[in-house]
């Protein structure tokens, strides 16, 4: 769940708009959006998980023309992926995950790990001698990776692991809807950006891209402030992972 930064390379400049002519263009990718680090269990110290989240691999961004939207206009497309583990004791699938759980960007492993690909669909209209940012749609889609025992789990186990792994899903949900008003955020701040003296709709786009920038930041701070709380020492996410092994 926990997430290390990437803070500039979804929105460092050419991702917004990368060679485009007005209303058209597009750039791919897929953002890392959120995880939870797994962290090798001594006896006495189970899971130091920093607070850091957020990260985004990058942010694709793809701008065609279209009707104006409104934030009803769209939902995100939402997924599970699980990944196997093994084990016959709370320890030992805690484990499993530490072996099987998935990378991050930064090489370490994760318990959970959210990933997210927002893509745009945007109108600049020139208006006289200015550029309107007319409309902008989003394409957003959140997907999940989380263990899952490869085996049947024997009664006292099963017992164990339901509370664990609802947590885990409890706690990256947030992260989803965190990216869901992130999404919100850049259209409502950006629908309606007036750029003056640019009649080929060029200059509004570094406009746009600071705009989006100062959103992301918004939302690493709300992750961070969220990820603090929950996977700090006597955290939600430490009373899961006793409840679990021990």
């Amino acid at each position: 769940m926990r997430v290390t930064q990437h803070p500039i390379s979804p929105l460092a400049a050419g991702s917004e708009g990368r060679a485009e002519t007005r209303g058209s263009g597009q750039q791919g990718g897929s953002p890392e959006g959120g995880r939870l680090p797994f962290s090798p269990l001594p006896p006495s110290a189970l899971p130091g998980i920093s607070p850091a989240r957020g990260e985004i691999g990058c942010i694709a961004l793809a701008l065609l023309l279209a009707l104006p939207a409104h934030a009803a206009d769209w939902s995100a497309k939402t997924g599970e992926k699980p990944y196997a583990i093994q084990g016959t004791t709370g320890l030992a699938l805690y484990r499993s995950i530490g072996e099987n759980g998935p990378k991050t960007s930064a090489g370490t492993r994760a318990i959970a790990l959210t990933r997210f690909d927002l893509k745009w669909r945007r109108d600049y209209r020139p208006e006289g001698s200015a550029c309107v940012l007319a409309f902008a749609k989003p394409f957003l889609t959140i997907t999940t990776e989380l263990p899952k025992p490869s085996a049947p789990m024997p009664p006292a186990l099963a017992t164990r692991w339901t509370p664990f792994i609802d947590g885990i899903r409890a706690h990256e949900a947030v992260h989803g809807q965190m990216i869901r008003e992130l999404t919100a955020a850049i259209i409502s701040e950006t629908v309606g950006t007036r750029q003056e003296n640019d009649p080929g709709c060029t200059k509004i786009r570094p406009v746009i891209l600071e705009k989006v920038k100062s959103a992301y930041a918004r939302h690493q701070e709300k992750s961070r402030a969220f990820d603090k709380a929950e996977l700090g020492k006597g955290g939600n996410v430490e009373g899961l992972v006793r409840g679990l092994v021990e």
